[in-house]
């Protein structure tokens, strides 16, 4: 229930990326709830990771949505390395996932293109044009969310070489670069 709050409420997604009030403050209450059950009970990681995974919200919530849940995720394995290699791959499950969405989307457009062009005369009287800028719009949308989450993915990446990289360098050992 807790992993629940890391979700903006449905309708409350702001569309111009403003902030989402006071939802910071009890994100940061739930983080410390979090890390202390962690530490408290370090097999509570399985039940986290459970949460994490079916809380992930839907391919149709909002990239907002999307980016938020991935940044809670990526602040927890902070806290809690125990969970880096699930949680992480988690996140680039669910990016592999959107990507074959938006790949499958691009194939459709592509097919239906192909279609409007070998057909001077349409069997049906069905206006094809607005089906396919709904699908090149929703096409659009999965891309920003990916490209949202990849960003954060490579930021939480960055910082983790960045810090292995000064760690081996105070601890004496040669690193390139």
């Amino acid at each position: 229930a807790l992993v629940h709050s890391f979700l903006p409420v449905e309708g409350d997604e702001p569309e111009n990326g403003e902030a989402l009030g006071g939802r910071d403050e009890v994100s940061a209450l739930v983080h410390v709830a979090l890390e202390s059950i962690l530490c408290a009970c370090p097999v509570a990681t399985d039940y986290v990771f459970e949460s994490l995974k079916t809380t992930f919200p839907h391919k149709r919530r909002e990239a907002l949505a999307h980016a938020v849940y991935v940044r809670h995720c990526i602040a927890i394995l902070r806290y809690s390395p125990a969970l880096m290699k699930r949680v992480v791959g988690l996140l680039v499950a669910r990016m592999v996932e959107l990507d074959v969405e938006i790949s499958l989307q691009q194939r459709h457009l592509e097919d239906a293109a192909e279609e409007e062009e070998d057909d001077d005369e349409p069997i049906f009287e069905v206006d094809l044009g607005d089906n396919m800028s709904d699908e090149l719009a929703k096409m659009r949308k999965n891309a920003n969310k990916l490209d949202g989450m990849m960003a954060l993915m490579f930021e939480f990446i960055a910082e983790r070489c960045g810090r292995l990289k000064n760690s081996g360098r105070s601890a004496g050992i040669a690193t390139p670069g």
